[in-house]
């Protein structure tokens, strides 16, 4: 005789479900209560994400304020993130009017978005829709990256994107509508991140016969030169390992470019698995992340099914990757790799029956209230400015629009530290209302021809002085 009936155990779980959900939910209340109207960038990728943002509403222009060369991309004169991310922010903010949170409550309606996608499923379950949103809301990484102006989160959303595509084609007779927006999507989000391109592999398990095969490693072939295309064209570019490796390849050095790339994977996987030095949230990302990927290929391996073929190729090709030609540390791996993981959790809780659900329910939970620490601090990082002074330093800035009356490059003579606001009072234009370009220093590149120079204040050199203040000392590039 059951003592607890099916139905009972459904409510039950049900109850136990939405009980975790309220107190998500609360939290993340009180951490969106923590942010004030002062907030902004602290990191240097914040900078150029928003300052470039900005001079696209102002200038109506995608070629970048700020830029490491004052060239940027060979098309559109972006940074090296691309046109994507100013056009995205930009056209929001002409459409709501800019402002300083734009960039949070966007992130908080891109996720918003994933979850209402995983309801409109309709051949899942209530419950699994339920534990689906947990998952996604308590993986650590929505937590942290929400309330910063980098762009991950935008990442989590085209992730979700894919894994509904994904498991839409593989359980539907009719899945041409589907396959198609998987490429269009893989196609657009290649403007953001090249990777995503390779995600085209993850419909290859697809074809009946040789011809449909050829097809779809035609497809991805595509993608991985669109992908190379993209970079070349859409990015400015920056001395990264990817590009030493080319350096190597013109030159026709091919040994020491195949050490180099042996040597790489090694350190990266020493690095990936063996590296706890930025804690054990950090920690648990990566291996939550590697892990995924490991299920899915045991199981592909074990029941021979395309789904799981899909998932476990779309993974191994993004950690191969990422151990051959990128850096797997530093949270460059956990900015990289943790798409994956909100791609996964959509068939993680449609695979995970009985115990070991609570058992991973029970460790997220776990890490996420460990978490919330580190996002009460990075959101008082961000909170951490002077209005009044701020307000008198960006006077002062603005007088670089009054003496600049031409479409000008200014070249930045020093490098703007992190949580610092230099860069936040540079003006984006001139009083002729022509774009200004600034050079930043965080990378030894090639510089284009420049205009003036902006200086630390209190140098010595008297020469070809415009403005001198207490904040900086402006130039003329003769």
């Amino acid at each position: 005789m059951k003592i607890i009936t099916d139905q009972q155990k459904l409510q039950l779980e049900f109850v136990f479900g939405i009980f975790i959900l309220l107190g998500i939910c609360f939290t993340y209340f009180l951490l969106l209560n923590n942010i004030t109207f002062a907030y902004h960038p602290v990191w240097s990728d914040e900078f150029f994400y928003y300052i470039n943002a900005y001079s696209f509403v102002e200038n109506n222009t995608l070629k970048a304020a700020l830029t490491y060369s004052g060239e940027g991309s060979v098309l559109f004169g972006a940074d090296a993130h691309g046109f994507g991310y100013p056009l995205l922010h930009g056209s929001i903010a002409k459409i709501f009017g800019w402002h300083n949170l734009n960039f949070v409550i966007t992130n908080v309606v891109f996720l918003a978005s994933s979850i209402f996608m995983i309801w409109c499923i309709k051949s899942i379950t209530f419950i699994q829709k339920l534990w689906i949103s947990v998952y996604i809301l308590l993986f650590p990484f929505f937590s942290l990256y929400a309330f910063t102006y980098m762009q991950e989160i935008l990442h989590i959303l085209i992730a979700i994107i894919l894994s509904v595509c994904i498991y839409l084609i593989y359980n539907k007779e009719k899945n041409i509508v589907y396959i198609g927006l998987f490429v269009l999507t893989i196609f657009i989000a290649g403007v953001f991140r090249g990777l995503w391109l390779f995600w085209l592999i993850g419909l290859i398990p697809l074809a009946k016969d040789k011809k449909q095969m050829i097809l779809y490693f035609l497809l991805l072939g595509f993608g991985i030169i669109t992908s190379l295309v993209f970079t070349k064209l859409l990015t400015e570019p920056v001395p990264n390992y990817f590009s030493s490796l080319m350096d190597l390849l013109k030159n026709g050095e091919i040994k020491k470019m195949s050490l180099s790339v042996f040597n790489n994977f090694f350190k990266n996987v020493q690095s990936y698995f063996f590296s706890i030095q930025n804690g054990i949230v950090y920690f648990f990302m990566k291996i939550a992340t590697i892990g995924a990927v490991l299920f899915f290929t045991f199981i592909a391996f074990r029941t021979k099914s395309k789904l799981n073929i899909s998932l476990a190729l779309i993974g191994l090709s993004n950690f191969f990757l990422l151990f051959l030609l990128y850096d797997a540390y530093d949270w460059r791996e956990i900015r990289t790799m943790s798409p994956l993981f909100y791609f996964y959790i959509l068939f993680i809780v449609l695979e995970t029956k009985g115990f070991v659900k609570y058992i991973q329910i029970g460790c997220l939970v776990l890490i996420f209230a460990f978490n919330i620490k580190t996002s009460k601090q990075w959101i008082a990082e961000r909170n951490v400015i002077d209005l009044v002074t701020t307000k008198k330093e960006r006077m002062v800035y603005n007088d670089i629009s009054k003496k600049i009356v031409a479409p000008s490059v200014v070249l930045v003579d020093y490098q703007p530290n992190d949580y610092t606001w230099d860069l936040l009072n540079l003006p984006v234009k001139n009083s002729n209302n022509q774009p200004i370009r600034y050079i930043v220093q965080y990378y030894d590149v090639n510089k284009t021809k420049y205009d003036y120079i902006l200086k630390r204040p209190n140098i010595d050199t008297l020469s070809n002085k415009i403005i001198d203040t207490e904040y900086y000392v402006l130039m003329k590039n003769e």
